[in-house]
């Protein structure tokens, strides 16, 4: 299967950088806590040390999701990013000599149309689906799993809106309970058509972000600073739906 674009939905945050500081030296203690050993020329008088707001300081993050189950993601995203298959991979650097390469995730309902209770699609899947083997290997390579309700109804009732981000949490949990100990456990929601409800539904079930079309501050539909954002609260982030080529997307 070969197409020339994939059919992504982005997301994307607007950072600002810090200065740069000479290392000497980095990497992992032997209990697994990452260090940053700076070595002066002369005692510092004074110190004052400031942690970057997100894993890597960057002056822009862009957050990529397939909905829906489709294999694109497996079949041709995972490849592409990842360098495998004869592809040349998409990465970029910490800042600190490592390459990563860019992630995407798969937000996806597990049961077809409006039913609550199955049949399972990714266990009845066609060839243009995701099956739950492959899911695993998606996570294992550090791309995301996201919840985007039971099925694919965007019923507001406040019953169905529990049942259904509950359900989905639980259900992906179990099918991908021996990826990582104790199972994977989603923590964005991906609204279903966009419907704003199921936002604070999810934020008080847990989820740390709903993504959709709202716009909503601080992100609105731009993205935002990440220094002035509290980062203990959840928020709904703009997502926009495209078929671009990702190379170029990225460069730009």
């Amino acid at each position: 299967m070969l197409r020339s674009t994939i059919h992504i939905i982005y997301t994307l945050l607007i950072i600002v950088g810090f200065s740069n500081t000479m290392i000497a030296q980095q990497g992992t203690s032997p209990v697994g806590v990452d260090f940053i050993l700076v070595n002066f020329n002369t005692p510092p008088i004074t110190l004052s040390v400031e942690q970057a707001p997100l894993k890597y300081n960057k002056d822009f993050a862009l957050s990529m999701q397939e909905d829906d189950y489709f294999d694109d993601i497996y079949e041709i995203g995972l490849p592409f990013f990842e360098g495998l298959n004869g592809n040349p991979g998409l990465f970029y650097s910490d800042g600190c000599g490592n390459n990563h390469s860019f992630k995407m995730s798969a937000a996806f309902f597990v049961f077809n149309g409006n039913s609550e209770n199955g049949p399972d699609i990714l266990d009845n899947y066609t060839n243009q689906h995701l099956t739950w083997a492959e899911v695993d290997s998606l996570y294992k390579y550090g791309w995301g799993v996201q919840n985007h309700g039971v099925n694919g109804s965007d019923n507001t009732s406040q019953e169905f809106m529990n049942y259904s981000v509950m359900r989905n949490r639980s259900y992906v949990r179990r099918n991908l309970y021996n990826t990582i100990e104790g199972g994977v456990i989603s923590s964005i929601f991906v609204n279903p058509n966009g419907s704003q409800p199921f936002s604070q539904v999810a934020f008080d079930l847990g989820f740390i972000s709903a993504l959709n079309q709202a716009g909503k501050p601080p992100f609105g539909i731009n993205g935002g600073n990440v220094n002035t954002i509290d980062w203990t609260q959840s928020y709904d982030i703009d997502r926009k739906e495209a078929a671009v080529n990702l190379p170029s997307l990225v460069n730009s």
